[in-house]
């Protein structure tokens, strides 16, 4: 599912318990640099009902600021690790964004491994 398939009230999770959904670090990390800068800024970890979208713009925002600085630095190392994924160059020049994965348990998100590919 997407990650608009989550509901931040775990009961209202039930039917999709053990799903796989796809979603920027800035609303899954529960601990690390990535849950302590949400926390600086005063964001819980999982987002209150109808403050996604919002919360999801912050998280664009700062990974903006990261983007001018390591495209104008020629000793960036790709892919960049941001608050909305990790972040490279891609065709087009348009910035590529590879997401981490959650999958629904008791109603909560949980960070896993993503799938492979077929």
């Amino acid at each position: 599912m997407t990650s608009d398939g989550f509901d931040p009230d775990p009961a209202a999770n039930r039917d999709v318990d053990g799903v796989l959904f796809p979603d920027m670090p800035w609303l899954l990390a529960g601990s690390g640099p990535v849950a302590e800068l949400r926390g600086a800024v005063g964001l819980p970890p999982v987002p209150e009902r109808g403050g996604g979208s919002m919360r999801r713009l912050v998280g664009f925002g700062y990974d903006a600021a990261q983007l001018m600085v390591a495209l104008r630095n020629p000793q960036t190392r790709w892919p960049v690790s941001g608050v909305t994924g990790r972040l490279q160059p891609g065709d087009e020049r348009r910035i590529r964004r590879d997401l981490d994965w959650a999958q629904v348990r008791g109603g909560l998100p949980q960070a896993v491994p993503g799938p492979t590919g077929p």
